[in-house]
């Protein structure tokens, strides 16, 4: 009776498949749901936000998941859900996680990152300051406000301008156009 939990909790823990689904349930996971990969529509969000206000999403690790993960993401910010990525070192996915090691799970869940972040830790230059004669830069920095401009609340996305704007160098006036 995963609503009952996910209610309680106020939060959803997305998942790709079935087996991630039953494997996080038996280590105690409760608030879980599966997405069946590229299956998550805004209906389903719908659906979801009536119950709780904060998405947990672990999806795999391939590029497939990597996709669907972006495209959930996407989805929840325009959705008005508060998104939080769950990264899972060294594992396929949640399943492989409870198998290795339910910790490696419930660590990753304990930890998980704002999506924002997500999106900056893989799109923007590890060394900080952005290079304005780097086109790749640029084109990621272009993505990352694709990413922004789509979160449905004014103070969350206004607060991760400001924190893209800290970490690029670039003048929060500039980005904000």
């Amino acid at each position: 009776n995963s609503k009952n939990i996910i209610k309680e909790t106020n939060s959803a823990f997305l998942v790709e498949g079935q087996m991630d689904f039953l494997m996080c349930w038996q280590v105690g996971v409760k608030n879980v749901v599966a997405t069946s990969g590229t299956a998550l529509t805004g209906d389903h969000l719908r659906l979801l936000r009536r119950v709780c206000d904060e998405l947990l999403l672990s999806f795999d690790s391939d590029e497939a998941g990597s996709t669907a993960m972006e495209r959930a993401i996407d989805l929840a910010e325009s959705s008005d859900f508060n998104v939080k990525i769950v990264l899972l070192s060294d594992v396929k996915d949640p399943a492989e996680a409870v198998q290795k090691d339910p910790n490696i799970l419930r660590e990753g869940i304990k930890n998980a990152r704002p999506a924002a972040q997500f999106y900056f830790e893989k799109y923007l230059p590890k060394s900080g300051l952005l290079d304005y004669s780097r086109r790749d830069e640029l084109r990621a920095l272009r993505t990352v406000l694709t990413k922004l401009k789509a979160i449905a609340s004014p103070v969350a996305r206004g607060f991760w301008v400001s924190e893209l704007s800290r970490r690029t160098g670039v003048a929060e006036k500039i980005l904000l156009e």
